[in-house]
This record gives C-alpha cells, sequence and structure tokens, in this order.
C-alpha cells in the first residue's frame, strides 16, 4: 500500500483507510468530544493501549475500562472538550497516523488542582493501530501539545519538564 495522505475523509477510495477513518471518527468524535463511554467497548480490542507522550510513555491505558475511565477523568477537568482529525495519513492496512486539533477549557479539577477556567488548544498526532480486520484499534501512541495547565505543572515541578522520547516499534 502506498503512503496516502488525505485532508478530508470523502476523498478515501480504499475501503481498508476507510474502515480505519470511521473508526478515529467514534474514537474522536462520539468518544473524546461527546464522551459517550460505551464507545469504547465497541473500537478497543481487548489488548488496547494507550500511550501519551507528555505523561512517562510507561504510563499506559489498558484496555476498555481503562480507557473509558480516562476520558471521563480527563472531561470531567474539560467538559468542552472537542477533538478534530484535520488529516489522515497511512502506508499500511492496519494502521493510521491521525493530526488532529483540540479546543477544551479547564472546568474541573486536574491532577489535583483546582479549575483554572483557562481556554486551551493543543494539537497532536496520533498513531492508531488496529486489528488485523481493522474493526478496532489495537493502540494509540499520542504525540502532542501540552495544554496550559500542564505547562504549568510542569514549570512547577522541580527541576522542569523533560521529554523522554521512547523509541517506536512497528509491527
Amino acid at each position: 500500500m502506498p503512503v496516502v495522505a488525505l485532508r478530508d475523509s470523502e476523498e478515501i477510495e480504499d475501503w481498508r483507510v476507510r474502515q480505519m477513518v470511521d473508526v478515529c471518527g467514534l474514537y474522536f468524535g462520539e468518544l473524546w468530544s461527546r464522551g459517550n463511554l460505551a464507545v469504547a467497548d465497541d473500537i478497543c480490542d481487548a489488548a488496547f493501549v494507550h500511550t501519551d507522550s507528555i505523561w512517562n510513555p510507561s504510563r499506559l491505558v489498558a484496555g476498555p475500562s481503562a480507557m473509558k475511565a480516562f476520558v471521563r477523568d480527563t472531561r470531567a477537568a474539560y467538559p468542552d472538550l472537542v477533538v478534530r482529525a484535520v488529516e489522515y495519513g497511512t502506508s499500511d492496512a492496519d494502521r493510521l497516523f491521525v493530526h488532529w486539533t483540540g479546543s477544551m477549557t479547564n472546568l474541573g479539577r486536574f491532577h489535583g488542582h483546582s479549575a483554572t477556567r483557562q481556554n486551551t488548544k493543543v494539537t497532536g498526532v496520533s498513531m492508531m493501530s488496529f486489528t488485523k480486520d481493522r474493526s478496532k484499534l489495537v493502540e494509540v501512541n499520542v504525540f502532542r501539545q501540552p495544554t496550559r495547565e500542564e505547562k504549568t505543572e510542569f514549570a512547577d515541578r522541580e527541576g522542569g519538564f523533560e521529554l523522554h522520547l521512547a523509541r517506536l516499534h512497528f509491527g
């Protein structure tokens, strides 16, 4: 499969890519933006793993139940969170790279800190790996900007913020 990069999901002609984009639509639109937690059971494989580059990549969110708890906690801090896929890229039949943007207001406690009531926008790329039939997510690796609150939290830590990059393993 050649490398394909698409801005508009309507341009997608390859049915395999279309399947993955449809699952991503549920992931970003229903799960993250609307807080529809039941979607996690439909789109996350039992062996699902989620990592985030901002937080130590060894802190995994594993399984659909953990993903629901993670989304619930995040949306409690950012109840107006909206995430929108901007571009899709793929180079094989079971992996999709998604460039996305997010907008949110911190209206609840976040990592033990009181709400800032500040709006923040972030952008990132998620590497999304699927089951062989492309019906469920197996792994999501998120590479993104920190939120305003995360920047403040990192600055307050002794020694500041240090990002440790982990080698990606494909296959």
